[in-house]
């Protein structure tokens, strides 16, 4: 069992960790689907393996668009009302919390990058 998010220290910087993961993801889903067209699907952008947004092909980013936004969906059911009876710890809740920011943090650096390519050649 992981103590380290036990001292309330550790805990508010879980919970600034999170809000400054999630801010971040916000502003990178948004600066990424503004580049992708309202009617692009996986499939339909796969078919157009040409299509690229400055240096980079429109496929992956709409991949990492669609996974962020399953992976948002899986965090809120993660920290929703448990639909069993069980109570869950504050300990517990932290201990989701970090591993949240973890998810966010790495698909925030995805997106990053993703946005450097497509920026790149557009300045």
């Amino acid at each position: 069992m992981n103590r380290q998010l036990d001292c309330p220290i550790k805990r508010e910087n879980a919970l600034t960790d999170w809000i400054k993961a999630t801010e971040d993801f916000y502003l990178s889903y948004t600066q990424l689907a503004t580049y992708i067209p309202q009617d692009a699907t996986q499939e339909k952008v796969s078919a157009e393996e040409s299509s690229y947004i400055g240096q980079c092909p429109m496929a992956p980013i709409v991949s990492l668009l669609t996974t962020m936004h399953t992976e948002l969906e899986r965090l809120f059911q993660d920290m929703g009302p448990s639909k069993t009876l069980q109570q869950v710890t504050i300990s517990e809740n932290y201990r989701k919390l970090a591993a949240h920011t973890l998810v966010l943090k790495r698909l925030n650096q995805q997106a990053k990058i993703r946005l450097l390519l497509i920026t790149s050649m557009t300045q």
